[in-house]
């Protein structure tokens, strides 16, 4: 058998020898003839150890000395090594993936999970959230709670909560944010939470996030998703957004063309000819990584007579809203968060063949999702939809075309079908399995009305300490929505 012999054994082998051989005497072992006052003294003939950390023990001309010196050296012989370590020679500091540390003297390295940090500050970098402050990640401490068949709803123009701590936050080049600052988050399968106003929602906690149920930011036709951007509608003949759909053209008395739709990460299609006129341009696709935080833009409207009942014309859809998860803590999604766009309206016709009949409107394109944390995991079935939706019919031959659908999981977001005829044209489909957006049906003929073009693809952005996301892809409407980067430090 191997033994390994140190300095703190042999200090065992002799406190015990000593005691052993003493123990019908009494000795005073004490190597401090200079006048320095021991550390450790027996008193009445008992047994003294010198711990003397400044000074150099310069023996007392007796017995053994035990000299646990760990300032300097002793008597020529070797520094004290408690930990094993490299003597220190610099102050604490990160260098590579390691923070170094003196310990008692000895340099102690401690491996960085996120590296050092873009500064020099001499500490290992934090992981710190996108568009909201720092210290929002470590301060929740209220949880949020959904069962299963339970259904909440978070308002984010009102921003406010009887209970958890919410703060509306100014992003520069954005929309201001709904934050909830929370510790934990669990939305068990078959509840949701729904989202509805103006602002983006973010939600940050100092835990962990489970989402089991649902998350839905989503447009509803006409009406935006949180952050989203406005379809045309009205006087307003574009739509709203970074990357919006514009309005038909309008050409002698009845020839109209559809609305573009509208586009974020995916591009939205053109609308569709009518007779001579052009139909909007599609919205062209950006880069983003989601700072600031923004949703979707909506589709440009038809055009056509306004009537007291309202206007012929298809309304542009709205863009799909955007949602922020950061979690310190894990991130895990089974469920589904929803973000898609809304279908763009359809032309109508009037009571009489003299009224200038409407084209469809362009589709809203799909939101924005950023997941934050160390790790971020999405298994099972779980859906992270930034689908678009489709465009709006031209109305033709004394009837009105059919909206186009909302951007959903679970089919393809189908464009509005025409009214039939010779002078029909159907809506452009909204981006599902692709990233762009459909161009809607033309038609030359004399006084027809063209189709709105189908809205482009949302983003998808997770942000993770390796830039990897666990599971996952195969979960995203569209897969090539998501974008994988690493965490934000500092």
């Amino acid at each position: 058998m191997l033994f390994r012999f140190t300095r703190s054994s042999a200090l065992s082998l002799f406190v015990a020898s000593a005691m052993f051989s003493l123990a019908a005497c009494s000795a005073i072992v004490d190597p401090d003839v200079g006048g320095l006052a021991p550390d450790v003294t027996a008193d009445g003939g008992g047994l003294s150890i010198d711990r003397d950390l400044g000074a150099r023990d310069a023996g007392d001309g007796g017995g053994p000395v035990i000299d646990v010196d760990l300032g300097g050296r002793d008597g020529g012989g070797v520094p004290a090594d408690l930990g094993g370590g490299v003597t220190c020679t610099g102050g604490t500091r990160c260098v590579g993936a390691a923070l170094i540390e003196c310990i008692r003297g000895v340099e102690q390295r401690t491996p960085c999970a996120l590296g050092c940090p873009p500064s020099a500050l001499p500490r290992c970098a934090e992981f710190v959230p996108s568009n909201v402050p720092a210290d929002f990640l470590g301060r929740g401490t209220e949880d949020i709670e959904i069962g299963a068949g339970e259904v909440g709803r978070i308002d984010t123009d009102a921003c406010s909560s009887e209970r958890l701590d919410t703060q509306v936050v100014e992003q520069p080049g954005g929309l201001e944010l709904c934050v909830y600052i929370v510790r934990n988050v669990d939305i068990g399968a078959g509840g949701a939470i729904t989202v509805d106003g103006q602002r983006p929602l973010v939600i940050v906690a100092s835990g962990d996030i489970d989402i089991a149920g649902t998350i839905d930011v989503s447009a509803r036709q006409g009406e935006a998703g949180p952050g989203g951007g406005g379809g045309g509608f009205g006087d307003a003949l574009n739509g709203e957004g970074v990357a919006n759909g514009t309005g038909g053209v309008h050409v002698d008395l009845f020839d109209d063309g559809g609305g573009g739709g509208g586009g974020l990460c995916g591009s939205g299609g053109a609308g569709g000819l009518g007779g001579t006129a052009a139909g909007g341009a599609g919205g062209s696709a950006v880069t983003t990584e989601l700072t600031p935080l923004l949703g979707g833009s909506g589709g440009g409207r038809g055009r056509g007579t306004s009537l007291s009942s309202g206007p012929l014309a298809g309304y542009g859809g709205a863009g799909g809203g955007a949602l922020q998860l950061s979690a310190r803590g894990a991130l895990r999604i089974s469920g589904a968060l929803l973000a898609g766009g809304g279908g763009g309206g359809a032309g109508r016709v009037g009571t009489t063949s003299s009224i200038n009949w409407g084209s469809g409107g362009g589709a809203g394109s799909g939101g924005a999702v950023l997941l934050e944390a160390l790790s971020v995991e999405v298994t099972g079935s779980a859906q992270i939809v930034v689908a678009a939706g489709g465009g709006g019919g031209g109305a033709s031959n004394g009837r009105s075309g059919s909206n186009g659908a909302d951007g959903t999981a679970a089919t393809p977001s189908v464009g509005g079908g025409g009214g039939g005829g010779m002078l029909d044209t159907t809506g452009g489909d909204g981006a599902l399995s692709v990233m762009d957006g459909l161009d809607g049906d033309g038609n030359g003929a004399a006084v027809a009305n063209g189709a709105g073009g189908g809205g482009g693809a949302g983003c998808i952005v997770a942000r993770t300490s390796d830039a990897m996301l666990v599971g996952g892809a195969a979960a995203s409407s569209p897969s090539e929505a998501l974008r994988t980067l690493p965490v934000l430090r500092r």
